[in-house]
């Protein structure tokens, strides 16, 4: 089971997102966002930067768009995470890499304290993949300067 919430774009739509620091949001907030595209045939170590979280960032979500599905014979697995753990924000198994479509895994409010680099990664094993690709984007906010 994954650390954080599954919404689909629909649950999403309908809602109204309220973020809540538990200080009555006494500093404006700005919504910030990093993205990143990998494919199938990503060169090894199998991962893509997708820029730097700055510190006090909070994650509100990250949106997975898989617009080509990935179909190694076995597995196919992406993560979305740090060189320190490769899957802190998005685990294997949040998102059916093999089907088409856009997934939103939730934050929970989780920020960093330091700058942070955020890797995706994608890895395969059985007979090799021939397609796949998917844009990843990560939403943060952090207080106004």
């Amino acid at each position: 089971m994954s650390r954080y919430e599954k919404l689909n774009v629909n649950e999403l739509r309908a809602k109204k997102i309220i973020l809540d620091r538990g200080d009555n949001l006494s500093k404006t907030m700005v919504l910030e966002a990093l993205k990143a595209t990998i494919n199938y045939n990503v060169a090894d170590p199998y991962t893509v930067s997708m820029g730097i979280l700055p510190a006090g960032a909070e994650l509100v979500a990250t949106i997975v768009d898989v617009q080509t599905a990935f179909n190694a014979g076995t597995t196919n697995v992406l993560v979305v995470g740090t060189s320190g753990d490769d899957d802190a924000y998005v685990a294997a198994g949040d998102v059916d890499e093999t089907s088409a479509g856009v997934t939103i895994v939730s934050g929970k409010g989780k920020s960093v304290s330091a700058d942070t680099e955020v890797f995706v990664k994608y890895t395969q094993t059985g007979t090799a993949a021939t397609a796949g690709k998917a844009v990843v984007t990560m939403l943060y906010v952090r207080p106004r300067s």
